[in-house]
């Protein structure tokens, strides 16, 4: 009797680590899976970040570009205001400008 129960508890010995190494072949294919689908979803949010973040440095770019156009045009309407108000006044102009002449001139000279 002792020979019968040993060949049955070395061939379930032997199903039991039949099932083991498939439990663990099985737990390596389903790690693999979702390493795949980790890395998926990450690139999937780096992408939409990615997507994001340029969409916001062009609506940046685009409000720097109107700025800098309203600059360049309330500059030419003031350039465009002083050189009338010379024209309407010359010799104040040139008394005004020799004034600022003098002083940035004493200023300078201190150093």
């Amino acid at each position: 009797m002792a020979t019968d129960t040993a060949p049955k508890s070395e061939t379930a010995l032997k199903q039991d680590v039949d099932q083991i190494r498939n439990d663990i072949e099985a737990l390596r294919n389903d790690l693999a899976q979702l390493l795949k689908t980790t890395k998926a979803a990450a690139a999937s949010r780096a992408s939409g970040a990615k997507a994001y973040a340029e969409g916001e440095i062009e609506g940046l770019a685009e409000r720097v570009r109107e700025l800098t156009e309203e600059a360049k045009t309330e500059g030419r309407a003031r350039l465009s205001d002083f050189e009338e108000r010379v024209q309407e006044r010359p010799l104040t102009s040139l008394a005004a400008a020799f004034g600022i002449g003098l002083i940035v001139g004493k200023l300078l000279d201190r150093r």
